[in-house]
Formats: structure tokens, sequence, C-alpha cells
């Protein structure tokens, strides 16, 4: 069903942003429209990080990789001087596709008129172009795509202002140190068409409460609790004594990974990057899986598997890896196939939201529709940041209004209950809150600095919603 009104109305959305106990499901537009989709490729993937895949996946100089997503196309390649860099996969004279997939090269050659370009970018042959008056071919380099890396993983960004990569991971990289992802060797990768949309796919990857079913025969039941996340991440923890790596009819050699401690060692992260790329971090090694989307019901799923390089060099690794292969051979085409059959369910015209349940904690924190609401910006706070929340929005307004900012005061009440902040002036509250100078004033040295005030006014009392930027909503 597709409403007649604007997709992007935020009363559409009202059940959705109740607490997850209360919430109710995403409308099926919000994986079917093409809207829906053109909204999030531009106020979503064109404006933050996005995962590529390993930097020792081209380890030498020529090693390239493309990434294909929303339309756009990527080359990442080492170069002679072992630098890697990211360019826009399309040829600067008329356009044309330079490569595909995986492979390694000497120069970058146009397979249309022959023009091709060094590994750095430069244009280095143009035949006939010297005809041309004042054609210069360091006028026309190939165009380079902001890449960034972090512990061996790379993440490439389609706009010339991210943020900064680590603020974006936020205390990904703190939590997770003991893993060492920087000795990781990727082994394999693997691609998967999936008719369906790329949101499923994550949401599935970050909840449990389907395991018992879709994985029966395979994984069986996972009990996961929630992690507490700074930054654009959000992840779930099963313990487990052994790796659960493998098929549990399955054991295995391999060794942990050495050094491993705190609550890393006592199981398994299931964790999402947003917002696009799944981690699965155990014991003894990790997955990555990328959900790239292609189209609303067109996504292509990557599956990186990778292991310290200590246990690859170990002489019985080729025979133990095939017990992980297993596993991910068995339980990924299970959650590829029920991703088409929800995608197939959700084309119905009949289709209405349902409710949520408890076990589905992050598939409600997925904030991607709240990216999309009016001017991109919304507040979203989970249970544990609420305290902090109403401290800084107290600091944003000190010292002339920092009293009228407590839930429990009696004209003006903050209500940071689900996924906005509310705060509701009361009939005579004398309160000055104006949008623009909450947005340019009293917030310009606080968190809240670039957030929005929208201004609702009603029979009762004029209610001010806090909308704030997605990658400042969790700190």
């Amino acid at each position: 069903m597709t409403p007649a009104q604007d997709l992007f109305a935020p009363e559409l959305y009202r059940d959705v942003r109740r607490p997850v106990e209360q919430a109710m499901s995403m409308p099926s537009w919000c994986y079917t429209s093409e809207a829906f989709y053109a909204r999030e490729v531009e106020r979503i993937f064109r404006r933050v990080w996005n995962f590529v895949g390993r930097a020792d996946e081209i380890p030498n100089p020529g090693d390239y990789l493309t990434l294909d997503m929303f339309g756009e196309s990527i080359i990442v390649v080492r170069g002679q001087d072992h630098r890697v860099r990211a360019f826009a996969n399309t040829c600067r004279h008329r356009g044309t596709r330079l490569l595909r997939g995986r492979g390694r090269c000497r120069v970058i050659s146009c397979p249309y008129h022959g023009w091709t370009f060094a590994l750095d970018g430069a244009l280095r042959g143009a035949p006939d172009m010297e005809r041309r008056p004042g054609f210069r071919r360091e006028d026309h380099p190939l165009l380079p795509v902001r890449l960034e890396g972090w512990a061996g993983f790379l993440f490439a960004a389609f706009c010339e202002d991210p943020p900064p990569l680590g603020d974006y991971l936020g205390n990904i990289r703190e939590k997770f140190a003991s893993y060492r992802f920087e000795d990781l060797v990727c082994v394999r990768r693997r691609a998967y068409e999936v008719r369906g949309n790329w949101k499923l796919f994550i949401e599935n990857a970050m909840e449990d409460y389907h395991t018992a079913t879709v994985h029966r025969q395979s994984i069986g039941v996972q009990n996961t609790v929630r992690e507490e996340a700074a930054g654009e991440w959000d992840a779930i923890h099963m313990e487990s004594a052994a790796s659960i790596a493998v098929l549990p009819e399955d054991e295995t050699t391999l060794p942990h990974v050495e050094g491993l401690a705190g609550r890393p060692a006592s199981g398994t992260y299931f964790t999402v990057i947003y917002p696009q790329t799944f981690f699965g971090t155990t014991q003894d090694c990790m997955w990555w899986l990328q959900s790239l989307p292609r189209a609303p019901d067109h996504t292509t799923v990557v599956i990186g598997s990778c292991f310290p390089a200590s246990t690859v060099a170990r002489p019985d690794f080729e025979e133990q890896v095939q017990k992980y292969y297993r596993r991910w051979d068995k339980s990924l085409p299970e959650d590829n196939a029920i991703t088409e059959e929800q995608h197939a369910g959700l084309r119905s015209a009949l289709s209405r939201p349902g409710p949520l349940c408890w076990r589905e904690p992050v598939v409600h924190g997925d904030r991607t529709l709240f990216w999309l609401g009016p001017d991109e910006w919304l507040a979203v706070f989970g249970e544990g940041e609420r305290k902090r929340v109403i401290a800084d929005l107290r600091k944003a307004l000190a010292p002339r209004h920092a009293a009228l900012v407590d839930q429990s005061h009696a004209r003006a009440i903050l209500s940071v209950a689900g996924p906005r902040a509310r705060l509701v002036l009361q009939k005579g509250c004398p309160l000055d809150l104006h949008p623009s100078r909450f947005r340019a004033g009293a917030c310009a040295q606080s968190k809240f600095a670039r957030c929005q005030v929208l201004l609702h006014q009603s029979d009762d009392a004029p209610a001010y919603d806090l909308y704030v930027p997605r990658s400042f909503a969790r700190y």
C-alpha cells in the first residue's frame, strides 16, 4: 500500500517511532517505493561512509576491485607506490565504464577509445587528442573518490565533506580492539543477487527472532542481547564459549584470536555499521556482509571471510576452513531466501505494518527511516542515552532556560520517550525558543549545534520537536 499523500509526511510514521514494545514495522512502501529508494540514495548513501572491503584483498600494485551500488561504480586500486586509491569507474573521455570485478592491471585502459590512466589516476594516453587545441592530459585524470581505512577495512564516501571516519565509527574501534582486525586476511569473497530490498537483509541480520525457523536446519536458535554503542553502529551479543562460525555438528581446531579479551572472548558480536554493512565477529574469525542496493527490489549481498594471518599460515588451514565455508554457504542462502519472500509479501497492496517483537530492538532502532524525515533531521534516542540527552539540552539552553528543561517541570515538559525529544510548553510558559535562535545561538557550543527545532501549534500548547542529524543522535 502506498499513501496518496507525501511519502515522507511525519504523521505516517507515528507508530514506527513508538518504543519497541509498542512500535509497528515500517510501511511497505519504505521497501518497495522508487521514490523512497531515491530519497535513501540522496540522503543516506551519498552522504555517509560506505564499506568497500579489505585492503589486503588488493595486496600488490595493480590489484583492483570494483564496487557497484545505487547506480554508482568505483575502482579501488593499489598504486605503484603501494597506496590504495579510489576513483569513479568512468572514462574521462565519454564516460565508458573502465573495469569490472576484480583483477590486476598495469594501467587502466578504456575499452572504447583506448584512453589509458596510470594507477594513480593520471591520464597517460589519449590517442589523436594532440590535434585538439589546448588539450592537456593533466586536466583529465580519473575522478577521485574519498577513501579512508580502519584496521584494514576500507570505506568510501561519495560526497566532498563526509564526517571524519573516526567520528562516524565512534567507540566500535575501542570495543573491538582486541580482535586485532589489522592482522586479518580475507580468504574468500562471494556475491549473491537477492530480489529484495537492502534494508530487509540488514534487519534480518540484526535480530535473533527468526533463527528458530529460518535456520532450524543449520545454525539453530540464537539468543542475543543488545550492546551499547556510540557512533554509526549497533550490535547484539551472543554468549558462547566456542566459535559459532561452524555448524553445530562440526568442530574446529583453529585457534582463537591471540589476546582476545572481555566480551569479545565470551561469544559472538553481530554488528551493523550503518547503513549497509554487517560484521560477524567470533573468537577465531570474522565475516562481513555488504547489502549493496541496486534498486528497491534488488540487492547484491557480498560475504567476505577473514582469519588472522597466523591462522591462515597453519598447514591444516585449508582443511579446517571448509567447515566455516559450509556454515556460511548454508546459512546465508537461507537469509537471502527469506529476504526475497518478505519483499514479495510487502509488494502486496494489502500489506499493512505489524507489531514488532521485543526481540527486534535493532530492527526498531534501524534509523534508516529517521534519516529521511523533514529536512533529514530527527532526534533518535536509545534508552541508555536519555540522561545524557537531557544534560546536553540543559547546556544548550543554559543559562536562561536550563531550569525549564526538566522532565518533571510543571510548565515545560521534556519528553525523550521513543524516537524523538519533544519539549511541550504549557500555557503561559515564557520560554522564547524560536527555531532560528535555537539553531544558531543557544546550541552553538553543544552537541546540538546542528539541530533544528520545529514548532507545532495546538489548541492546548505549542510543542517543539528537536531534530538532530543521525550522526549526532548517538554519542
